[in-house]
């Protein structure tokens, strides 16, 4: 189980800023449970969904700078909070599978269809089990969109709802990439030149690089 509660180069949770936010955040919680739970509650909804995140350096996956960001989309959200469980010693793995997103933006499905590579999530340890956790959306951009929330209660799997609130497919699971006791980082950035191709990644990063310069 050492190898689910250590800190790595992504999991970088011997920063103060991730150490000070664990403690802020459950210093007056005493089981594993419940720490577990708010530290769910704080990733979801206090970093922001973002799939325009900055996405292909290493750099754009620390914890640590994460949070500073407060924003990122499902594998840095999974990273943050991986890191922060273990800052809470509770052990934490990432695991990555494929999804179908059947409500995803025009401008994204464009680009990468509706198939999501590398989506990741959390599995967490919490009384003898391993329970998944998805912090992916936040609560805000739920009800913008329609999604319904993912919930967790640290006892049942909590991974994103096929269907939104109208009953209508929106995600489905539909391949098991594996699980990681740290960031697979370069599997990940070559799976994506496989899966989507180099063209596809060097037009996306252009835009990434044009929406940024015009916030700036």
């Amino acid at each position: 189980m050492d190898k689910f509660l250590k800190p790595t180069f992504f999991l970088d949770y011997d920063n103060p800023i991730i150490k000070n936010k664990v403690k802020e955040i459950t210093s007056h919680i005493n089981d594993n449970k419940n720490k577990a739970i708010k530290l769910f509650y704080f990733v979801r909804d206090k970093i922001k969904y973002n799939p325009y995140s900055p996405w292909e350096k290493p750099e754009d996956y620390k914890s640590s700078v994460i949070l500073k960001r407060g924003a990122g989309y499902c594998i840095q959200k999974a990273v943050l909070l991986c890191s922060m469980l273990r800052c809470a010693n509770i052990p934490c793995k990432l695991i990555f599978v494929d999804i179908k997103n059947y409500k995803a933006p025009e401008k994204l499905k464009k680009l990468f269809g509706d198939t999501y590579h590398y989506h990741g999530y959390c599995r967490i340890y919490l009384n003898n089990k391993w329970v998944s956790a998805a912090p992916t959306f936040n609560i805000e951009m739920c009800e913008k969109f329609g999604y319904t929330p993912t919930e967790f209660n640290g006892e049942n799997d909590a991974l994103l709802s096929k269907y939104n609130k109208d009953n209508e497919l929106t995600f489905e699971y539909i391949n098991y990439r594996g699980e990681f006791d740290d960031l697979p980082f370069d599997l990940i950035m070559d799976g994506f030149k496989k899966e989507l191709g180099e063209e596809i990644l060097k037009r996306w990063i252009n835009y990434l690089n044009n929406l940024n310069n015009n916030k700036n």
